[in-house]
């Protein structure tokens, strides 16, 4: 059966996520990624992915007791905002960078609705959020002169929460990524 280009697209986030966690070498992720953008049939495109078995990921936790309706607010006005480690995403956040970046690290985060809003205020600066794999994720901001991006989030999995990320961005960027990898060094070096 023929492959579209939906599936090699699932099957180069499944080789992502696999070296993100350091299942495959940068060569093998690289042989790979190239080997499935010429796959033309489902049979191809599974030998790719057959020695993988992924772990799955950690289910983020949706707690809505004690959820709170007033908005959280993050502003960087020629500075750094953060918010990382263990804590609780409302159901609507406001991230604003002014000549600043704003860092949302969702990873060990509780969220206190299903589907969550950021919205982002961006001027001559950056929003970058980090979700778990898995996390489903909606970027429907706009820009001017400016980037947004979603990347190494891996599949979408139903069980876990949505992050809808919406806004202006302004020569500026708003990006959603995967957890941080460890450096390069330190993944290789016994």
């Amino acid at each position: 059966m023929r492959a579209s280009d939906t599936d090699r697209e699932q099957v180069m986030q499944l080789l992502q996520a696999a070296y993100a966690e350091g299942r495959i070498t940068y060569s093998e992720h690289e042989e790979r990624i190239a080997a499935a953008l010429r796959a033309k049939t489902f049979d191809e495109l599974e030998e790719l992915t057959a020695d993988l078995i992924l772990a799955p990921a950690a289910p983020s936790t949706v707690d809505t007791v004690g959820a709170d309706d007033e908005s959280d607010r993050l502003t960087a006005m020629l500075s750094e905002s953060k918010r990382v480690g263990p804590w609780r995403v409302r159901r609507h956040t406001h991230a604003n960078a002014f000549v600043g970046s704003v860092l949302l690290d969702l990873t060990e985060a509780t969220f206190e609705a299903p589907v969550v809003e950021i919205n982002c205020s961006v001027f001559v600066g950056d929003v970058k959020i980090r979700v778990r794999p898995g996390t489903n994720v909606s970027m429907k901001a706009s820009t001017i002169l400016g980037d947004t991006s979603v990347k190494g989030t891996g599949v979408p999995d139903p069980a876990m929460p949505t992050v809808v990320v919406s806004g202006t961005c302004v020569v500026g960027d708003i990006s959603v990524r995967g957890p941080k990898q460890q450096p390069f060094w330190k993944r290789h070096v016994a």
